[in-house]
């Protein structure tokens, strides 16, 4: 049996009590921070805890060690010569391992630095994902706005068109917005619906699995479906289509994009071939 493995789990047993197998991530922490036990051994001893034999171990409700090498071999997906081994070293730490008093209060619990930080990681992550998501989706959302503004003081025909049918007031003398006034309205509408409905798909979407590649997926997906929502609102219902609609395509192109990660760079590229292709510039 390996004197090294037992000698460390008895330390954490000693330092945290029984009771830290509920938490595997910060038994797992402890036992790699040793240093001193091979990347299979460690391996195998979380094996252990993750398939419930420590506690069954603590409980003596789970049979004998054979018994519970056995259920540990075909939970934990290791050799049976490993599960023997594993199912040793915890039984033998249990027993050895002094008696920790249990903390009566949530202020006497002393959690290792390294754990903390790993446990706020997540948080931290999904924050600056929001961030990130957020004002992308402001951007996508401002842009339709802004640049028919443009157009509009370019004199461009489409971009007069949708002025003529954006006015404040659903009667046919409303007052007509003149480029800059049409770009600050709608740049501000479409913008503010943006950053709502991104916000919202990535805190429904993004929790399940925080990662850099979901973060880069739920940015294109805000762009591409909030500058789309704010255009075909703008277009189709004025002011109130443009907050509408780019509220909820944003929100729902955000979700889905979060969801999906990086493969949301191939809607990019499809995206990027549609307009090269389909709408040239300029014709």
């Amino acid at each position: 049996m390996g004197k090294a493995a037992v000698e460390n789990l008895r330390d954490i047993l000693g330092r945290y009590g029984p009771s830290v197998v509920q938490t595997p991530r910060m038994c797992e922490m402890m036992l790699r921070q040793a240093g001193n036990l091979p990347t299979g051994e460690v391996d195998a001893l979380m094996a252990a805890v993750n398939a419930n034999v420590v506690t069954r171990l603590i409980t003596r409700s789970g049979g004998d060690r054979d018994q519970l090498a056995a259920a540990l071999g075909q939970q934990g997906q290791i050799t049976p010569a490993a599960a023997k081994w594993a199912v040793d070293c915890w039984a033998d730490a249990l027993g050895s391992a002094p008696q920790q008093q249990g903390a009566k209060t949530w202020k006497e619990v002393e959690a290792p630095d390294e754990f903390l930080r790993e446990a706020r990681r997540p948080i931290r992550l999904a924050l600056i994902g929001l961030v990130l998501v957020g004002a992308t989706g402001l951007v996508a959302g401002a842009l339709p706005g802004v640049v028919t503004g443009v157009c509009i003081e370019r004199r461009q025909p489409w971009a007069l068109e949708i002025q003529q049918n954006s006015r404040l007031s659903s009667a046919d003398n409303g007052r007509i917005l003149n480029a800059r006034e049409f770009a600050l309205y709608f740049g501000v509408l479409g913008g503010f619906s943006g950053m709502i409905g991104s916000s919202l798909g990535w805190m429904f979407g993004g929790h399940t699995r925080l990662s850099p590649g979901r973060v880069l997926g739920a940015m294109i997906g805000a762009f591409l479906s909030g500058a789309d929502g704010a255009f075909y609102g703008m277009v189709n219902g004025g002011a109130i289509g443009a907050f509408v609609y780019s509220l909820l395509a944003t929100a729902v192109g955000t979700y889905v994009a979060t969801l999906m990660g990086v493969l949301v760079v191939l809607w990019l590229i499809g995206r990027l071939a549609w307009l090269i292709f389909l709408l040239p510039i300029g014709k």
